[in-house]
């Protein structure tokens, strides 16, 4: 079995929706197992009690997770259904729709990300179950999954406020949440730069509620492969590789 039968390629990018470039404000996510490895003990495998770090339940999940970070840190308070900064340093966030579950708000942070594959994965979001993350005192990460081969999207991080919270806070570096991919292939991240192309790509997919509402994600799915959007999708993420070794 050669490398490429072991790997598979998820090509990434930050997915700021405005005109600025957000980049600086995306490190590379790096695997769950990976960023845990450094406090493992020294219980050596094959041992009665061996350290979980060992188990290919454990490995295999974790090492396909990756850690979204928060690059800044910021003071939130909930003011007549808008979010207003209480610190001079932040990333900006509002409320997007109303709340989904009584006296639970729904805040959409502005950190947007954007996952594409040639294999057929799906991807989920959630929050950081592995971590004591200070901003889950406040509220969780809305989860979802989608297939990242058969639809392209920006994914977005938003907070649905524990009941009756108005005021949360976010912290420098801590994680807000983790991308599983589902595979048993090892996943590989490869960064690319997003196009002006690109953009309007992930928008008619994120805008098609709109215009086609409330149906199964497996329908859009359809609909994208039928027009050959993926193909489409992924020769301009080839042309504009950060990081060239696919490999």
């Amino acid at each position: 079995m050669n490398k490429s039968d072991k790997t598979c390629i998820v090509y990434w990018s930050p997915g700021f929706l405005g005109d600025d470039d957000w980049n600086l404000l995306y490190p590379e996510p790096v695997s769950l197992f990976d960023q845990s490895l450094p406090f493992k003990t020294e219980t050596k495998e094959g041992t009665r009690n061996p350290n979980f770090f060992y188990c290919p339940s454990f490995k295999d999940l974790a090492k396909n997770t990756f850690v979204l970070k928060n690059p800044i840190a910021g003071g939130y308070e909930v003011v007549n259904n808008k979010v207003i900064p209480t610190t001079q340093r932040n990333v900006p966030a509002w409320i997007q729709h109303p709340p989904s579950m009584g006296g639970q708000t729904v805040v959409e942070y502005d950190m947007h990300y954007l996952f594409f594959s040639e294999d057929d994965i799906e991807m989920s979001l959630t929050s950081p179950w592995f971590e004591n993350s200070p901003f889950m005192k406040y509220g969780t990460i809305v989860p979802g999954k989608l297939n990242i081969s058969k639809w392209f999207r920006h994914i977005n991080l938003e907070f649905n406020l524990h009941r009756n919270v108005i005021r949360f806070e976010t912290q420098k570096d801590e994680s807000l949440g983790y991308v599983t991919f589902n595979t048993d292939k090892q996943v590989k991240l490869v960064r690319f730069e997003m196009t002006d192309k690109l953009r309007s790509y992930s928008r008619s997919a994120s805008n098609s509620s709109t215009w086609e509402s409330w149906i199964p994600l497996a329908d859009r799915y359809k609909r994208f492969m039928a027009t050959q959007t993926n193909k489409l999708v992924l020769n301009e993420i080839k042309k504009n590789l950060v990081d060239t070794d696919t490999e």
